[in-house]
C-alpha cells in the first residue's frame, strides 16, 4: 500500500513524499537480492545490493506464526540503516522462531525522499 501520511525524519530538514508520487522511481530504487542467515547464537545477518544515492534503508520485519495466511502478517519497523550500509544484524532473535524481513531503500530526489518499492521478503528460521 501507499503511504498516506509523510513521515518525520529526525532530521526534518526533508519532506517525504508518497511513494505513490513516483512509481518507477521507487521501482528503480528497489532493494535487491536481499538475503537472510542465522549467522550464530540469536543473531541474524541481512545482507542486500546497495541502492545508488540511498539515504536509509528500513528494515521490517515480521515474526512468522503457525498457519497465519501471509497478508494477515504483520511487518514492523525494527531499524532506519544508513544508506552507505548494505548489512544490517538482527539481536534480538529467539530460538526456534521464524522470522520475515524486507528492505527498502529511501532515497533523496531534489528535496524530497522517495521511498522504493520493497524488497522481496526473506524468510529466516532461527536455528542457532
Amino acid at each position: 500500500g501507499t503511504m498516506t501520511r509523510a513521515m518525520q525524519l529526525e532530521s526534518n530538514q526533508y519532506t517525504v513524499g508518497n511513494a505513490s508520487d513516483d512509481k518507477d522511481f521507487a521501482k528503480k530504487i528497489m532493494v535487491k537480492n536481499l538475503k537472510a542467515k542465522n549467522i550464530s547464537k540469536k543473531k541474524v545477518l541481512l545482507k542486500w545490493n546497495k541502492v545508488k544515492k540511498a539515504k536509509f534503508y528500513y528494515v521490517y520485519r515480521a515474526v512468522k506464526k503457525n498457519g497465519k495466511h501471509k497478508k494477515n502478517i504483520k511487518f514492523k519497523k525494527i531499524k532506519v540503516v544508513k544508506g552507505s550500509e548494505g548489512k544490517f544484524i538482527d539481536k534480538k532473535v529467539k530460538k526456534g522462531q521464524v522470522y520475515i524481513y524486507k528492505v527498502r531503500a529511501c532515497v533523496k530526489k531534489g528535496s524530497k525522499l522517495v521511498y522504493g518499492k520493497f524488497s522481496s521478503a526473506k524468510t529466516v528460521k532461527v536455528k542457532k
